[in-house]
């Protein structure tokens, strides 16, 4: 990746950290289903000069597990030798399974998220990762459900709309005040700018309710 593709991403990153940062353990059973969060990890790898986005000890269906989520906002063709290298660090590390999984929040090429060295008759390794398209969830499940730390995402999933996401903002007023409340808005905006999933016309009735909080932001 050069730099100017590390510039473009830096906003959308940095957006997604900082919310799993503030709500791992809200949104992680979201994001994997009958897993619970035990600890962030720190995740160092002294082998390589790499390192992982988010990594968590978890409980996944009662047994502990390491979770290594990376937040892709475009094409990576190395992406998948890249959680390889996760994969088999993270294991020296802690002697645990991993679960690795991509998280895309916008639409893009996605390589085959499977490493395979070796031939049909003669496999030497098979690695698969896991992968999860926000523009490809129902936004209106979360909504539904009032699953607020995952308001953030909805402007880049399947289903969405300006009243929707107009109701979202009124209810994370109501969940969250003063600087909780900013940041939440700040990641919000930058995340439905950059969205596909609405039209021109619909992202500006939503920014114009962002405005009530211009002072704040």
């Amino acid at each position: 990746m050069n730099m100017a593709e590390e510039y473009q991403r830096q906003p959308y990153d940095s957006a997604l950290k900082s919310l799993m940062e503030d709500h791992a353990a809200e949104m992680l059973p979201e994001i994997l289903p009958e897993s619970r969060l035990i600890s962030e990890q720190n995740a160092e790898l002294a082998r390589t000069n790499l390192r992982p986005d988010l990594v968590y000890l978890i409980e996944y269906k009662g047994k502990q597990r390491i979770l290594n989520l990376e937040l892709q906002t475009s094409e990576d063709p190395d992406m998948t030798y890249r959680m390889l290298l996760y994969f088999v660090e993270l294991f020296g590390k802690y002697r645990l399974p991993v679960i690795s999984i991509v998280l895309y929040p916008f639409e893009t090429s996605i390589p085959e998220p499977v490493f395979r060295e070796g031939n049909e008759s003669d496999t030497l390794l098979h690695y698969q990762h896991q992968v999860l398209q926000l523009w490809a969830l129902e936004a209106e499940q979360y909504v539904r459900r009032g699953v607020v730390s995952m308001y953030t995402l909805l402007p880049a999933m399947k289903g969405v709309h300006a009243s929707m996401l107009l109701q979202a903002v009124t209810e994370m007023e109501q969940w969250y005040t003063g600087l909780h409340l900013a940041r939440h808005l700040v990641r919000f905006r930058t995340i439905l700018r950059r969205s596909t999933t609405l039209s021109v016309q619909e992202k500006q009735i939503v920014e114009d309710r962002l405005h009530m909080h211009d002072s704040l932001l």
